[in-house]
């Protein structure tokens, strides 16, 4: 596995994190945004499985999960939300299977 290309995904992923936490933030919803802050910390650590783990605890759909939120502006969140859950997936694909998925910034 080359670090490097590990490295510039963990990247990617702390940057969609930090816009998705910025968005729950500026729409206080705090929940939310203290979940994801705890999966930031872990991927600034450099433990990306333990963020990957931790990403999969938040709930993605069902009773009182992300997708219950009514917000003013659905579309953002709904594409900070999807970017940052596909940063995620692409860190669990490198290190599984070497899967060199193309940035979720492209």
């Amino acid at each position: 596995m080359d670090v490097s290309i590990l490295n510039k995904k963990i990247s990617e992923a702390i940057r969609a994190t930090e816009e998705l936490i910025q968005f729950l933030h500026d729409s206080e919803i705090s929940k939310w945004k203290n979940a994801y802050s705890d999966v930031l910390v872990l991927l600034e650590a450099g433990d990306a499985k333990g963020a990957i783990h931790l990403e999969k605890q938040n709930r993605q759909s069902g009773p009182g999960s992300m997708s219950d939120l009514i917000l003013d502006n659905e579309k953002e969140f709904y594409a900070l939300w999807g970017r940052q859950g596909k940063s995620i997936s692409n860190i669990r694909l490198y290190i599984e299977y070497e899967a060199d998925r193309k940035s979720v910034y492209s």
